[in-house]
């Protein structure tokens, strides 16, 4: 596998893996409150070896000295500051820009965590998406007069404090063909590097149903 670059073909400097072989497809891959961690990096890693070009655009770039974010309360809540003073809109606007760019090449899809998982729910009508997924997407009932014009791919944990049950019921009434799967797990569930939050069978369950979603939308050239 090509080794790990860092990629500055967009405004947004990002964390870029490439396939060993041909292209399946692209994913931009969208990082949590925390900034570009090494979970997310890892994530782009593991796209890589499964055949898609994989991109994480750093949103906080410019904003944290040390170049991400302890998971830590101190952590979340600077997270939560950086994330008020950019805009959820114009971060998404970064992650549709990056999108469009890659997708005059491939198919595209995005996919993010926590934050990431919103600010991917946002980009479901940009041009350029063939499909989304969000994983324990935070603060979806602000958005969900979004008209997604891709299909969409959502999974939440039964027992996660950050988003209610009636946030996962509002998802169902208003977008009822959205993908929904819940699972037996708390936030950030799919965090292999954080051992108070990671379940590894509702990630390995969620990252399988993942793959599909994106074997099914990917494929075809565009």
């Amino acid at each position: 596998m090509p080794a790990q670059t860092t990629s500055n073909d967009t405004a947004t400097p990002a964390y870029r893996r490439d396939p060993p072989g041909p292209a399946r497809g692209a994913i931009v891959v969208v990082h949590e409150i925390f900034g570009l961690t090494p979970h997310i990096k890892s994530l782009c890693d593991r796209l890589a070896a499964a055949g898609y070009i994989a991109i994480a655009p750093d949103l906080f770039a410019g904003q944290l000295d040390g170049g991400f974010l302890p998971y830590s309360p101190d952590g979340k809540k600077a997270g939560i500051g950086i994330k008020n003073r950019l805009g959820e809109e114009a971060m998404a606007a970064q992650i549709a820009q990056c999108a469009a760019q890659l997708g005059a090449q491939h198919k595209l899809a995005v996919i993010g965590f926590c934050l990431g998982g919103t600010l991917a729910w946002l980009c479901a009508a940009a041009p350029g998406v063939a499909c989304v997924a969000g994983y324990y997407s935070v603060g979806l009932p602000r958005h969900l007069g979004l008209q997604p014009q891709v299909p969409v791919l959502m999974h939440f944990g039964l027992h996660d404090a950050s988003i209610p049950a009636t946030d996962i019921a509002a998802m169902r009434s208003a977008h009822p063909t959205v993908e929904i799967h819940e699972y037996d797990a708390g936030h950030a569930f799919n965090r292999d590097d954080d051992a108070a939050h990671y379940q590894q069978a509702s990630a390995d369950a969620a990252w399988q149903r993942t793959m599909t979603f994106f074997d099914q939308h990917l494929r075809a050239t565009p």
